[in-house]
Order: structure tokens, then C-alpha cells, then sequence
């Protein structure tokens, strides 16, 4: 693409009397924090002249859009004249929504227009019409772009929504199923799992989400459904309180409540729970 405008010169470089040359290392994935991000489309960008012909061409590489690229060398919109880079990484950056958005970006911007002039220190452009017209056609790119950034960061949102929602299902499951609780309080794990799993099912319906991960988070609703309907009409009551007499019984079912509803971890309440029922056997 580049080529049709610009001449391009390739130098053949080889280390330490090999034969083959070497290359830069690139790649279409790269790493990110807490994993990884896939390049996956080209977007080609032609950008006209003020009075006609051609002011710029460039390019955008659009992956998942799930944070910053890490490399100094790769991320950002940048501008080149000449195919020699003018300024830095951040250039561009005011043009976006929020600035730290350039850094989720890669894409260049290769100057055509002889009149769009770098000024002596290379470290941006003359200020001029012509630099102002290829602003004006470059501005819907980051706000684009930006759009991006800020639907994936949603879609993130709610998928660790949709686990936190999950895994408080299957905690009060498991709760229900120790025994070890008041009837009240029963009631109120039943309620808090259907508002959980009504949750669940609105994030599921997100139109922002792919067909491959409503089908996903549908599959774990049911299969999590199917496990509640387990529970309803069967009494659960956990083995060592059996052996109390009715009073003491509810009086432990009471404290076991209270340490459910005071603790602010249902794991670590569980896990006490279990320890004392295990010194009552």
C-alpha cells in the first residue's frame, strides 16, 4: 500500500556472516497485562488534499482493544514525512477521547503533501491550512478508536460482572446445602440467587456481545438454573445439629445466621462454619 506513494528502500542486513538476513521480529499477537490481544483487521486510511490529490495515507491495526500495548515501539498514532517519524508516540494524543487511548492504539499517518512541512526541530508540523486539513480528515480516527476502547472495556465489565454474579450463586448453593442455617435466612440466599441469576441473564442479552459469548454465559445461566432447581423442596439440615435437641438446634442455626450475615467473606464464613460442624460430630 505504501508503496504506490512512497519509495520505499529495503536494505538486507545479515549478523555475524550468516546467510540468511535478518528481519525485525513481528508478530501478529502481543502481550498486555494479565494476557494477551490479536491483531485483526487492517484498516487502510487516504486522506485528501486541501485543493485535491493526496495529503496523507496510513494505516490502523485494530485488535481486541483490551488495554495498553506495552511497547515504546508500537503503540500510539503516529505521523511520518518522508517515512521518518515527526515527533513522538503521542502526537496525536489530544485527538482522542481520553488521551491514554493513543497508547491502545497502532497505526501511522504517512505525510504526502509536501506543503504539511515538519518544523526544524522534527518534533511536529509548521502550522499551517494544509496540516489543519489533515487533522480535520485524521479526527474521526481516535474518536473511533476510542469508541473501541471504551466498548471493550465495557464488554470486560460485564463478563467479571457476570463470574462475580456467578460465584455468589454457588456460594449460597453450597450454604443452602451445608444445613446450617435459619429457615429466614434460607428465604433470603433463595432471593439473593434469583436476583443474581436475573442479573446474569441482562448482562447475557448485552447486544455489544458476540453471538459465541451469549451462547457461553446462556450455557453457564442453565446449567446454574438446573442446580437451584435442585435445591427447591428439599430440606437440607447439616448432620451434627440432627443430634441437638430442637432448642439448641435453632439456637445454633440462629448464631450460624449471624455468622453468615456478619461476615463480609461468605467464603471464610462457610469455611467456619464447616470447622465448627466438624467439632460438634
Amino acid at each position: 500500500m505504501l508503496g504506490e506513494h512512497i519509495g520505499l528502500t529495503n536494505i538486507s542486513l545479515k549478523v555475524g556472516g550468516k546467510i540468511d538476513p535478518t528481519f525485525r521480529p513481528h508478530r501478529d499477537s502481543f502481550e498486555i497485562s494479565g494476557g494477551s490481544d490479536t491483531f485483526q483487521q487492517l484498516e487502510k486510511i487516504h486522506i485528501p488534499g486541501l485543493d485535491g490529490g493526496t495529503a496523507a495515507i496510513g494505516w490502523i491495526l485494530h485488535h481486541g482493544y483490551k488495554g495498553a500495548v506495552p511497547s515504546v515501539n508500537l503503540k500510539g498514532l503516529r505521523l511520518r514525512s518522508g517515512n521518518i517519524q515527526i515527533g513522538t508516540n503521542g502526537i496525536l494524543e489530544d485527538l482522542f477521547i481520553e488521551t491514554r487511548f493513543n497508547s491502545w492504539c497502532v497505526g501511522e499517518i504517512h505525510v504526502m503533501d509536501q506543503r504539511i512541512i515538519p518544523n526544524g526541530r522534527r518534533d511536529h508540523y509548521e502550522q499551517n491550512v494544509h496540516y489543519n486539513n489533515l487533522l480535520n480528515h485524521i479526527s474521526p480516527l481516535p474518536r473511533e478508536i476510542s469508541n473501541r476502547c471504551r466498548a471493550s472495556s465495557a464488554k470486560r465489565n460485564w463478563l467479571r460482572q457476570f463470574e462475580l454474579q456467578k460465584a455468589g450463586v454457588l456460594e449460597r448453593v453450597e450454604i443452602i446445602r451445608q444445613g446450617s442455617v435459619t429457615r429466614n435466612q434460607r428465604r433470603k440466599l433463595e432471593i439473593d440467587i434469583a436476583s443474581a441469576l436475573q442479573m446474569m441473564g441482562r448482562i447475557a442479552d448485552k447486544t455489544a456481545l458476540t453471538v459465541e459469548a451469549k451462547t457461553y454465559l446462556k450455557r453457564d445461566i442453565k446449567k446454574l438454573e438446573q442446580r437451584v432447581v435442585t435445591l427447591k423442596g428439599r430440606k437440607y439440615g447439616a448432620k451434627p445439629l440432627s443430634a441437638l435437641p430442637a432448642s439448641e438446634r435453632r439456637a445454633s442455626e440462629r448464631i450460624f445466621s449471624l455468622i453468615y450475615e456478619c461476615s463480609p467473606n461468605r467464603i471464610v464464613a462457610k469455611s467456619l462454619v464447616d470447622k465448627i460442624l466438624s467439632k460438634l460430630f
